[in-house]
């Protein structure tokens, strides 16, 4: 096994972690474009947020563009109905779970990353299941 020691800033401490044999270190997946180089050039906890912000802002405007393009796929009304239904109640768990997160957990300085994690997290996931479930329609000759 590997170890694997931060120096947390936000915490004040050093942070060991231990990386199980045959696990690997990865970039974090699915980053909105110039997010990386913003996080390099941040110099404080308001301009990561800002880096965040502008992920959060670009994968909403992308998951809109798949909703609307799935929402297009469906071939029946009892389809967009599910649909809608669907995204409705997605978002009311989302909502819901940001409202706690935002009440009881991040009302720290250092724990509000938590809830902006969750949140962009959510969005990156709405994504690739409305993706995935519009391919799945693309490829069907009537929605069943």
């Amino acid at each position: 096994s590997l170890e694997i020691r931060l120096a947390g800033s936000l915490v004040g401490k050093t942070l060991s972690y231990i990386i199980p044999e045959g696990y690997t270190l990865e970039k974090p997946k699915n980053q909105a474009p110039g997010f990386e180089q913003c996080m390099r050039q941040a110099e404080s906890r308001n301009e990561m947020g800002e880096c965040d912000d502008a992920a959060v802002t670009y994968y909403d405007g992308k998951l809109n563009e798949i909703f609307s393009s799935v929402k297009s796929a469906c071939n029946s009304e009892d389809c967009k109905k599910d649909l809608l239904n669907a995204q409705r109640a997605w978002i009311k768990y989302r909502e819901s779970t940001n409202n706690f997160l935002g009440e009881h957990i991040a009302i720290f300085n250092y724990t509000a990353s938590i809830q902006t994690d969750f949140w962009l997290d959510e969005l990156i996931k709405q994504y690739n299941l409305l993706k995935m479930v519009g391919e799945v329609l693309d490829e069907m000759p009537a929605n069943q």
